[in-house]
């Protein structure tokens, strides 16, 4: 090689290495790469999202940028814009030149179905389940959903999103039933479903039992074990044919007599007016969804009542009673005079008492009470002032009039018919205390109250007496104070039972 071919190779080598230096200058190393922005929320107002990127060291020229998104069924990426497919929470990667990053996706929109919901508990009740739910991170749902089949009937039931338990009702079995739950948003669309199995408790018409008994002027239907307190329908039947006592209740051609309701979870209900001869009876339970219970069946006979006569009845006058009438205008006998007039002299107003107070009756004859209705003053200070609020039926059949050791200082031929209190059906409160005034209320206390002789709680009470002593232990003014002393007013009373 010449001397002039060296030295031009000599020259050309520096030069190379000289520009590579220079290009080392103007293209650092790549240091860090930013998403922008830091976190993505697609929503209704926002339905896609344009990316941009930042890297540092900020002169930095990339030579290879890729996007990347780790749930595609949640959104993609075309042309540097982000889109969502469906509800839900993703990551999106950033790779330049061989560093990565990332940042959170997430897809809330109504426009996709809503993520679902997650069980939680399941507690199965009387002929049901509760079950406790939670709600995925998913601000477009509005609630959720269960459906299941029962009777033959699809049955959709919601909740809000503040509820957090779907409650499935109105099985007639203890066998495994199936529900779908599920959220749903505004636009009513749906997530996916998720299978609930329970087996239900024994439902209220299995676990409730009633038994029939005849008592004065019908029969009555006594109600146990109903702990769940289910709305209950118990509908009375009757045949007068006596040979369908041999029959299975299913093959007898029944006649309806009457159809009680309660939700309590014991009651003895009653239904009068049924003809006193021996029949077969039957009765059987159903629920607010149509399941019904065996049908019970018996031979019964309503015990014989009649309305008692006033003809006969007289005060008496005890000495040892202390409620006398305020004057002739407010007479004892304005009691049983059949008027139901407010006017005077057709109710009774004692003189200044103290309670308890009583007066008794002569009924002139030999008699057994089954119920006794009173009737107020009409719409006069109703559930108030001197209106009996508490009041005790006391029966005998040859007091002394003395002073004795029983209650009340009664002497030892008295017995306790019953004690009872004006029915409010609003109810009082807790302190005692009327509390607000339905127009129902208003109703019932100017309609009156009749009272059942329950010979469960009083035994003596269908014992056959003659004189009857009205006990009024409080009135409205008088509840809760003591030494207080007033006047007691009452309009009417009549009476049902049997002369002996």
């Amino acid at each position: 090689m010449s001397r002039v071919s060296i030295l031009f190779f000599i020259i050309s080598l520096f030069s190379f290495y000289s520009c590579d230096d220079n290009h080392a200058e103007r293209s650092p190393s790549l240091e860090s790469v930013f998403i922008i922005p830091s976190s993505i929320v697609i929503t209704d107002d926002d339905k896609e999202v344009e990316l941009y990127y930042q890297v540092t060291p900020d002169n930095y020229i990339p030579k290879k940028v890729e996007w990347s998104i780790q749930y595609d069924s949640i959104a993609v990426i075309d042309n540097n814009i982000i889109t969502g497919r469906s509800n839900g929470q993703t990551k999106l990667y950033l790779s330049i030149d061989g560093i990565v990053s990332s940042c959170d996706v997430i897809v809330s929109s109504s426009t996709f179905p809503p993520l679902p919901i997650s069980v939680i508990d399941v507690k199965p009740i009387c002929g049901g389940a509760d079950i406790t739910i939670d709600y995925p991170d998913d601000e477009t749902i509005k609630g959720a959903f269960m459906e299941y089949t029962r009777n033959g009937l699809v049955v959709r039931t919601k909740i809000s999103k503040f509820s957090h338990v779907l409650r499935a009702e109105g099985f007639a079995d203890c066998m495994e039933h199936c529900v779908q739950i599920g959220s749903f948003n505004k636009n009513e669309l749906v997530s996916s479903m998720t299978a609930v199995l329970f087996n239900p408790l024994p439902p209220a018409i299995k676990t409730t039992h009633v038994s029939l008994y005849p008592t004065f002027g019908g029969i009555s239907v006594s109600v146990d074990g109903n702990d769940s307190n289910a709305d209950l329908a118990i509908t009375i039947l009757c045949s007068k044919h006596l040979e369908d006592s041999l029959k299975a209740p299913s093959k007898v051609r029944w006649l309806e007599v009457t159809t009680l309701f309660t939700s309590a979870d014991k009651i003895v209900l009653t239904r009068r007016g049924i003809e006193q001869t021996k029949q077969v009876f039957g009765c059987y339970l159903r629920d607010r969804w149509g399941n019904i219970s065996d049908t019970l069946s018996t031979v019964l006979t309503p015990l014989e009542e009649v309305q008692l006569s006033t003809s006969t009845f007289q005060p008496a006058a005890l000495k040892d009673d202390n409620c006398y009438s305020y004057g002739q205008s407010y007479p004892i006998q304005a009691l049983w005079d059949g008027s139901n007039v407010s006017s005077v002299p057709h109710y009774f107003c004692s003189s200044e008492v103290s309670f308890p107070c009583w007066l008794t009756i002569d009924i002139g004859r030999k008699i057994v009470i089954s119920r006794i209705k009173t009737l107020p003053r009409d719409n006069y200070q109703v559930f108030s002032g001197p209106n009996p609020r508490n009041i005790e039926l006391w029966g005998s059949l040859s007091p002394t009039g003395e002073k004795g050791n029983n209650e009340h200082g009664f002497d030892d031929t008295w017995f306790c018919l019953g004690k009872f209190t004006q029915n409010k059906p609003s109810g009082y409160n807790e302190d005692g205390s009327v509390g607000g005034i339905t127009s129902e209320d208003r109703i019932v206390f100017n309609s009156g109250n009749v009272y059942d002789l329950d010979d469960d709680a009083y035994p003596n009470c269908h014992h056959s007496i003659r004189f009857l002593r009205l006990v009024f232990t409080s009135t409205f003014d008088s509840y809760g104070k003591d030494n207080y002393k007033g006047i007691v007013m009452l309009g009417e009373i009549t009476l049902w039972g049997q002369y002996q």
